[in-house]
C-alpha cells in the first residue's frame, strides 16, 4: 500500500518549533523514504516512481526539503514543489516528460528531473519553505461520507474539517457518487454535483450503507486556506496531484467548479488552537462532525496529541463525532487498535460518545489513499 499524497498547508519558517534532533519525520531516513515511495507508487505512477527512486540517491536534492518544518519534510513536499514550477514554467525541461504538461516520460527523466531540481535550487527552496501540500483529494470524500453516516444515522451534522485546504471534500454530499461491491454493482448512491466519484466497497455486507448524512452547517479550518477567488490557489493544487494521473486532475477541476458555485466557508487558523472557536462558528445546532484526511501528518506529535485531547472533549461536551483517515505510522499518537497500530496504509477511525457519556474509538476500516476503494470494518460499534 502506497503513502498518499498529504495535506498540509503553508508553513510561516518563523514560527517553526522542529522536532529536536530529527532531520525528518521517518525514523529510517529521508533516502530510504524516498525508495520505498518510489517502489510502492511504481505501478500508479510510473514517473514518480521511477523519480523517486533517483532521488533516494542524490543527497544534494533530498536536501532541498531541509527549508521545510520538520514534519513537512516529505517526499511529497519536493515534488509538489518541482510540479508547481513545471507548471508555471513554459520552458522547463521536464515539460516534455509531465503528462500534465502535454509530454512523455522519456529514458532520460530521472537525469532530467535531478538536474533542474539543482538547477533550480534557490527556487524550489523558496516553495518548500513557504508551500505545503494540500492535495484535498477530492476521491476519499465518499469514505469521509459514509463514515459519518455510519456513525450518526439520520442525525443532521455541522461539519468541521481540519487541514481543509480548499474544503473540497466539504463538499462530499454534492458529488455525484455511486458505492459499487467488488463486482461494480451499484449498492448505493448520492448527489448531482461534478465530479463523479466512484467507491468500490470491500466487505460491503459488514455495514448497512446509506447515502451521505445531511450535513447543514460546513466549515473548513487550514493555516493557509485556499480560495477560489486566487489563481495561484487552484495552480497550487493541480501541482499537488501527480502529473501522470489524469483521472485525479480531472476530477480536481470538476470539484473547483463546483467549489467556485457554492464555495464553501474556510477559516484560517491552526491546530489545535483554533479547533474549538471553528467549531462553535459552523454550529447550527446540529451535531458537530469533524473530519481529517492526512493533515494530522503534518503535526508535531504534541499539536497532534493536543489535537486528539480537543476533539475528544468536544465529542464529550456536544455528542459530536469524528472521522479520521490517517497513517497508523504517521499519527501515532490516535488509539488505533492493535491490529492496524504502525501500518503505512490510509486507516480510517470513528470517535463517538456513548449512553455513558465516555468517548469510544472504533476502526471503521482500511481506504485507498486516494479513495478509489474502502474495506469496511467487520466490528460494529455499538451505544453511539
Amino acid at each position: 500500500m502506497s503513502v498518499p499524497d498529504l495535506v498540509g498547508h503553508t508553513t510561516d519558517r518563523g514560527t517553526l518549533d522542529p522536532m529536536t534532533g530529527v532531520d525528518s519525520p521517518f525514523a529510517h531516513g529521508l533516502a530510504h523514504e524516498f525508495s520505498l515511495l518510489g517502489r510502492e507508487i511504481t505501478r500508479r505512477s510510473p514517473l514518480y516512481g521511477a523519480v523517486c527512486e533517483g532521488i533516494a540517491a542524490a543527497p544534494d536534492v533530498i536536501e532541498l526539503l531541509h527549508a521545510a518544518p520538520v514534519a513537512h519534510r516529505r517526499p511529497v513536499q519536493l515534488l509538489a514543489a518541482l510540479h508547481h514550477r513545471v507548471l508555471d514554467d513554459p520552458h522547463h525541461p521536464l515539460r516534455a516528460h509531465y503528462p500534465s504538461t502535454g509530454g512523455t516520460p522519456g529514458h532520460d527523466v530521472v537525469e532530467v528531473a535531478l538536474n533542474t531540481c539543482r538547477d533550480d535550487r534557490t527556487e524550489l527552496q523558496r516553495i518548500i519553505a513557504t508551500r505545503g501540500v494540500q492535495t484535498n483529494e477530492v476521491g476519499r470524500a465518499p469514505i469521509l461520507m459514509t463514515s459519518l453516516r455510519h456513525l450518526v444515522g439520520d442525525d443532521p451534522i455541522d461539519l468541521v474539517d481540519l487541514g481543509t485546504s480548499a474544503g473540497l471534500t466539504l463538499l462530499g454530499d454534492r458529488y455525484s457518487t455511486d458505492l459499487t461491491d467488488a463486482n461494480g454493482v451499484s449498492h448505493v448512491s448520492w448527489g448531482n454535483a461534478q465530479p463523479t466519484l466512484v467507491c468500490g466497497i470491500r466487505n460491503e455486507h459488514a455495514w448497512n450503507l446509506e447515502p451521505a448524512p445531511t450535513i447543514v452547517g460546513r466549515g473548513g479550518l487550514d493555516p493557509d486556506p485556499i480560495r477560489m477567488d486566487d489563481a495561484d490557489g487552484p495552480r497550487w493544487l493541480d501541482a499537488c496531484v501527480w502529473p501522470d494521473q489524469h483521472d485525479r486532475r480531472a476530477r480536481l477541476r470538476a470539484a473547483i467548479t463546483t467549489a467556485t458555485l457554492t464555495p464553501p466557508e474556510l477559516h484560517t487558523g491552526r491546530l489545535p488552537d483554533d479547533l474549538a472557536t471553528v467549531a462553535d462558528l459552523v454550529h447550527n445546532p446540529s451535531r458537530p462532525a469533524i473530519t481529517t484526511s492526512w493533515a494530522l501528518a503534518y503535526l508535531t506529535p504534541e499539536e497532534r496529541r493536543a489535537t486528539l485531547q480537543t476533539i475528544t472533549q468536544i465529542i464529550t461536551e456536544r455528542d459530536a463525532v469524528a472521522v479520521m483517515a490517517e497513517s497508523p505510522e504517521e499519527c501515532p499518537e490516535i488509539p488505533w487498535p492493535d491490529t492496524v497500530r504502525g501500518s503505512r496504509r490510509t486507516e480510517v477511525i470513528g470517535g463517538y460518545r456513548t449512553s455513558g457519556r465516555s468517548v469510544m474509538w472504533a476502526h471503521l476500516g482500511t481506504a485507498h489513499p486516494h479513495g478509489v476503494w474502502f474495506h469496511l470494518a467487520s466490528r460494529h460499534h455499538s451505544d453511539a
